[in-house]
């Protein structure tokens, strides 16, 4: 594990907190509490590791995506509010990174995203010399093992499922009425004697 607490001034980077998640009371894996959190203010999460760190900000960006935050622009511009950033640029450079239009909704959330997606904040937070000369790859993809399980269906396909979903119990239901009704059934029944 990469550990950059004494080998750096730049904050990011010195609280392995790549992304500057800002202290709250979520229980991140490997986080370093607050009484020992040495944070300026102590207004920014510290980290036992970078790769602890790193798994945070993949682990907030995921929450944020299952939320509804689904392609860079909504996800950027809550990471970096305009009135604490300058988000356009911000916006531009995660989306050249990745290579990736900004407005363009999230088809699959797997390694290669979230390292690249990772690899550009921690770039734009940090700058991107720093974050290129001090954050190993291999702590991305260590970071990324440490997720976890995670599934991911785009809004796209949430929508056709529901509508799938809402034709068969419509289809169902219709059939249903047809067999158990009283006065189709008498009906049927009339026929049968009629034909007789």
């Amino acid at each position: 594990m990469t550990d950059l607490r004494r080998l750096t001034s730049i904050r990011g980077l010195r609280n392995n907190n790549p992304g500057n998640i800002r202290m709250s009371d979520t229980t991140w894996q490997g986080k370093i509490s607050k009484e020992f959190n040495t944070d300026t203010n102590k207004a920014f999460e510290q980290f036992e590791s970078l790769e602890y760190g790193l798994r945070a900000l993949m682990k907030n960006a995921y929450t944020w995506i299952q939320r509804g935050k689904n392609t860079l622009e909504k996800l950027i511009t809550v990471w970096a509010p305009p009135h604490e950033n300058k988000t356009g640029r911000y916006i531009d450079y995660v989306a050249a990174q990745m290579q990736i239009a900004k407005n363009q909704p999230f088809k699959k959330l797997d390694r290669k995203f979230f390292i690249s997606l990772a690899k550009a904040i921690t770039e734009m937070e940090n700058g991107a010399a720093a974050a290129q000369s001090l954050v190993p790859y291999s702590a991305y993809e260590k970071a990324f093992s440490m997720m976890g399980n995670i599934s991911y269906i785009p809004s796209v396909e949430k929508k056709r499922i529901g509508i799938i979903g809402i034709a068969l119990v419509a289809g169902a239901a219709f059939c249903l009425y047809k067999y158990y009704n009283p006065r189709l059934w008498h009906k049927k029944r009339q026929r049968k004697k009629v034909q007789v």
